[in-house]
């Protein structure tokens, strides 16, 4: 028996993936926590895609204009 620390159950073992980092060997989550959390994520990531889709299609130039931004500011966050 586990305990899961995202759905705060006792599991068995074999509901966990495994993980050489911890002491047992195995994930802190369940593997059915971590595969909702998973699909949630990918959810948001989709959403937010479709957000800039839309905002480059509606504003070519403010859209130019912010990935310039962001580029000049990763590319000084690399030299540091």
């Amino acid at each position: 028996m586990k305990f899961c620390h995202k759905c705060l159950k006792d599991k068995s073992t074999g509901s966990f993936n495994k993980n050489k980092s911890t002491k047992d060997g195995l994930t802190y989550w369940c593997k059915k926590c971590r595969k909702k959390v998973h699909s949630d994520n990918q959810r948001k990531i989709k959403m937010a895609i479709e957000v800039l889709k839309t905002f480059e299609e509606e504003y070519p130039v403010e859209y130019k204009r912010v990935i310039e931004k962001i580029n000049k500011r990763n590319t000084e966050r690399n030299l540091e």
